[in-house]
């Protein structure tokens, strides 16, 4: 898999776009984000996808970010799938070796 790093000191934007068509109905939202680099685009055809992904980025900055994240383990990844029913509490929570980021 590639990796995009990014931190404060590397510059990029990001553009979001949405596309109403119909009145309420949304046909398209996507995320492009702009790097010195090159360019990447993340495309959400339908509400489902982007609240999948939305919810991730959102467990993830909480982790990290809130008071009592220092409390959590040291390695921490949940998978989010579109198999996951979409009233699901939480997500699946990987169990992984302690060893594997040595």
């Amino acid at each position: 898999m590639a990796d995009l790093a990014l931190r404060s000191d590397r510059p990029y934007s990001v553009v979001a776009t949405v596309v109403h068509h119909g009145g309420a109905r949304r046909t398209l939202a996507q995320l492009d984000l702009h790097l010195t680099t090159g360019n990447v685009r993340l495309r959400f055809l339908d509400r489902a996808s982007l609240g999948q992904f939305v919810r991730a980025v959102v467990d993830l900055a909480s982790q990290e970010y809130l008071p009592a994240s220092g409390r959590h383990r040291n390695v921490w990844t949940r998978l989010y799938s579109d198999d996951d029913p979409p009233d699901t509490a939480a997500p699946v929570e990987l169990p992984l070796a302690l060893n594997l980021f040595v």
